[in-house]
């Protein structure tokens, strides 16, 4: 553990090591090495400290995009595919819309009561 309190390396059941870092000051994590020598990188909005990316052991990339109010807006997988969200006033979610490599939209939209409880899911 570092000072903080942060785990800094791990070891499984078979006497592998994987290995934390941490953001200077953040205490983030910044990048996960893997036993192999293999890293995932993390990396974040330093504002709002929020997580916007992670590239993982092959070099591809997940990011996230987030609304003003720290609500995600966007996902982009490792793969490429996009999803975009939109949230009542509230902060609860009405509407999820996946994209597809085609152009494509899957939209599935949530209706909730006057408490936010979950009433209604369309899907597409």
């Amino acid at each position: 553990y570092n000072p903080y309190g942060k785990i800094t390396s791990e070891r499984d059941e078979l006497g592998q090591v994987t290995r934390y870092e941490y953001t200077d000051g953040l205490h983030l994590i910044s990048r996960r090495i893997n036993a192999d020598g293999s890293q995932v990188k993390y990396r974040y909005d330093n504002v709002r400290l929020l997580l916007t990316e992670i590239e993982n052991e092959v070099g591809e990339t997940y990011r996230l995009q987030y609304h003003a109010n720290g609500l995600i807006q966007q996902e982009t997988e490792f793969d490429g595919q996009r999803t975009a969200y939109v949230y009542d006033l509230n902060g609860n979610l009405s509407e999820k819309t996946e994209h597809g490599d085609d152009g494509s939209q899957m939209v599935t939209r949530y209706e909730r009561d006057y408490s936010g409880r979950l009433v209604r899911k369309t899907l597409p």
